[in-house]
């Protein structure tokens, strides 16, 4: 790993670093999020959209920023756009105040 990111630091500007990638720095995250969660890491980085899955990988999403991670990271680590994690982390929430709620009125 110290030789693919020095080799990746050779053509940034002097002064300036990249921020590392969750990928090349921790590649072990995204498969435990995924088994915490109960998904194969394929699955979280798949683009099927149907709600069981889809919300499975939104708690993926939530576990690695509760870990640290920046939307750009866990972006980078399920082949998502960083804007697209932000609207999953948000969907989430909308998703579990539903279920709260859905729970009190029983």
């Amino acid at each position: 790993m110290t030789i693919i990111y020095a080799m990746s630091c050779a053509a940034i500007p002097k002064g300036r670093k990249p921020a590392p990638s969750l990928i090349t720095d921790r590649p072990e995250n995204v498969s435990v999020a995924c088994e915490l969660v109960g998904i194969s890491v394929a699955e979280a980085r798949g683009y099927d959209r149907h709600y069981p899955l889809c919300r499975k990988r939104f708690e993926v999403m939530a576990i690695m920023q509760g870990w640290g991670r920046s939307t750009t990271q866990i972006g980078h680590a399920l082949n998502r756009d960083h804007t697209t994690v932000v609207s999953g982390l948000r969907r989430l929430r909308q998703l579990q105040e539903r279920d709260a709620i859905q729970i009190a009125a029983e």
